[in-house]
């Protein structure tokens, strides 16, 4: 009977934890990963290290010094209800945020979804040690402490990020605008030369075409749009049909942009981005950035 104990015994060392009853499920592991971590402390701490800052502004000691006593009594008054204001909102903020829908729809799946069942082991012993009792006090402060840090690391970028974004918007615009303007040069002086010649002229690149117009037709014929890619020019084999297009900002020529179309289109294409081409057929652009919606048909004119 012993010996019988002892093989039970040495066989028990070796069998898989699982086999004992156990090994807790996947479900049970995320349950107790998320219990650990704590959703509710987690989301209630980033609301107050969000919100915190919300409607903090400062305005220089020199300029307090110089406040009357009652232009002073209204800035702090003014401070006061801000601050209370800030304080109403957060708490109200932590109260109707569901922590349970955040953890349900939020948390789980991004844990079930990160982690294998080998992890999710791993990370519930972490999270159960000390140092990760620690992480996990530590959460909200590594996941957003940055947006409101006294240091202003953000509040700076973010500052700085607007004018850039605005600069880069109308940097476009203005581009796409010049672009059109050089592209309808270069139209008028194509439709110029066809009064003359009966026909479109017959070059297989804008370096051709202008070669054939300058300085005939037209002075310091551009070669390239403003985002610096070459102009594309072509004509039908009748020479009743011309086309010149830019390829946006991204200088991706699409596939189709340079075809020539057999009938007078009528159809324009306002597109929404500036990396689309752009398009002039035959007197009229047929495809443009919504932004810079251009006029009409140019003149012909004989030089």
């Amino acid at each position: 009977m012993r010996a019988l104990f002892a093989v039970l015994i040495v066989v028990a060392m070796f069998l898989p934890t699982a086999a004992l009853g156990d090994e807790p499920s996947r479900d049970q592991l995320l349950d107790e990963a998320i219990a650990l971590i704590g959703v509710e402390r987690l989301v209630h701490s980033i609301v107050d290290i969000t919100t915190r800052d919300l409607y903090r502004f400062e305005i220089p000691e020199e300029r307090l010094s110089r406040m009357t006593e009652e232009e002073l009594a209204g800035y702090e008054a003014n401070v006061e209800q801000q601050r209370r204001f800030q304080d109403a909102y957060r708490e109200i903020l932590k109260r109707d945020l569901s922590t349970r829908e955040i953890e349900k729809e939020v948390i789980r799946p991004l844990l079930d979804r990160t982690y294998s069942t080998a992890e999710l082991r791993e990370l519930v012993a972490f999270l159960k040690s000390d140092s990760g009792v620690t992480t996990a006090a530590l959460l909200p402060e590594l996941t957003a402490g940055w947006l409101t840090h006294p240091s202003g690391i953000f509040r700076r970028a973010s500052v700085g990020a607007v004018p850039k974004a605005e600069e880069a918007v109308r940097t476009d615009r203005q581009r796409a605008r010049w672009t059109m303007a050089d592209m309808r040069s270069i139209a008028t002086a194509t439709e110029a030369w066809a009064v003359d010649h009966g026909r479109y002229p017959a070059a297989g690149s804008v370096e051709e075409l202008a070669l054939l117009l300058s300085p005939t037709y037209i002075k310091g014929m551009s070669h390239e749009d403003r985002w610096g890619n070459p102009f594309h020019y072509s004509v039908s084999e009748d020479g009743m049909h011309y086309r010149v297009v830019s390829s946006g900002s991204d200088g991706q020529l699409e596939w189709d942009s340079d075809m020539i179309s057999r009938e007078r289109v009528t159809e324009q294409r306002a597109m929404l981005n500036w990396e689309a081409d752009i398009i002039y057929e035959n007197g009229t652009f047929i495809q443009y950035p919504l932004e810079s919606r251009p006029g009409g048909k140019p003149k012909r004119q004989k030089q």
